[in-house]
């Protein structure tokens, strides 16, 4: 009976957060998903996708969706961005920042398997470049990696703690409906 309490909650809280969203088309990402409607939505693409793409985030093509935390102060935001690559090079080192902060590699990882796609997620923390400033030293930090024939993805959700456990039904959600676009 509490299993079936629980799933109900979840799929009501999941319709919830999805119930205002909307489709973001990107073929020349070769990528398609879901987001809800008040996320903000920047595409960063010139000639090919290890071109930088008039976008500091990375010095490659790829998206960057974030949402300003109702309520929240002037630097919380939720992000979700994610990076294409036809080669295996997408783990590259310009595809292991955000800005200018590193991921730090953990060992072992997590499976998640969409409809659409099988992803490796790792949980850690960005490091600044360089620099002593860290904006992000609190955030939590999801890496996730899949691969459909020959575009590869690399892609990061970033927030505070308590933010990464009050949306995580809406990050899951994003990520089942990210699918491969041709």
């Amino acid at each position: 009976m509490h299993k079936i309490t629980l799933y109900i909650v979840l799929l009501l809280t999941s319709s919830f957060a999805f119930a205002q969203n909307k489709k973001v088309s990107l073929p020349e990402l070769a990528m398609e998903y879901e987001i809800p409607a008040k996320w903000e939505v920047k595409s960063f693409f010139k000639d090919n996708w290890e071109t930088p793409g008039g976008n500091n985030l990375c010095q490659c093509a790829g998206v960057l969706n974030s949402l300003k935390v109702p309520s929240g102060g002037d630097f919380e935001y939720l992000y979700f961005s994610i990076y294409p690559s036809d080669r295996k090079g997408a783990n590259a080192e310009k595809r292991q920042s955000v800005w200018q902060y590193f991921y730090v590699a953990k060992e072992g990882a997590d499976t998640i398997k969409t409809n659409h796609l099988v992803w490796e997620k790792q949980v850690s923390k960005l490091k600044p470049h360089g620099s002593n400033d860290n904006r992000f030293k609190d955030y939590v930090v999801w890496r996730l990696l899949s691969k459909f024939g020959n575009t590869y993805y690399t892609m990061y959700i970033w927030a505070k703690p308590m933010m990464m456990q009050q949306y995580s039904t809406t990050f899951q959600a994003m990520i089942e409906s990210f699918k491969p676009a041709k």
